[in-house]
């Protein structure tokens, strides 16, 4: 009877606490909230960077150009704060040049310093690595093209401000 009694116990144990499984927060590259964010900088080599502010509920381009920005693309850029890895490593043990973060091809810095920087994509999986406070992340590579293109494309489309 006590032995049945140890095994219903561990059963229920293991069902809610699941032991091993990490909480689905701890999957994520941040805890910051996007919210929270009014300031973006996307820095990419060979290219002026691009700096964005954000001002009630609109955000601005900064530099290179001061306009509007397109408020759709930069809470896509938002997205990356909530998104899922699929492996973390401590960089201090790793050779940032094998994966692309000697110098990193981009950089994306949320309130000047929440700095996300892009390397280059392993080859058998195509996920992403990304250096973020320390360690490397593995993520699918969906992301990435957000942040290439040129100044001009983060720009409001709208021909006149809608006042």
């Amino acid at each position: 009877m006590l032995v049945l009694l140890i095994v219903v116990i561990t059963l229920v144990l293991v069902v809610v606490y699941k032991p091993g499984k990490e909480d689905e927060d701890s999957r994520q590259l941040s805890t910051l909230d996007k919210n929270l964010v009014t300031e973006i900088t996307i820095e990419r080599i060979g290219n002026p960077n691009i700096q964005f502010n954000k001002v009630g509920n609109q955000w601005q381009m900064l530099s290179p150009y001061k306009l509007n920005a397109n408020n759709i693309k930069l809470e896509s850029l938002l997205d990356l704060l909530g998104y899922d890895y699929k492996a973390r490593y401590d960089m201090a043990e790793l050779d940032p040049k094998q994966y692309g973060l000697d110098i990193p091809r981009t950089t994306l810095t949320f309130n000047g310093k929440h700095k996300f920087e892009f390397g280059t994509t392993e080859p058998l999986n195509k996920y992403r690595y990304i250096r973020y406070q320390g360690d490397m992340y593995l993520t699918d590579d969906y992301y990435y093209h957000r942040i290439l293109g040129n100044a001009s494309s983060f720009l409001d489309h709208a021909l006149l401000d809608e006042n």
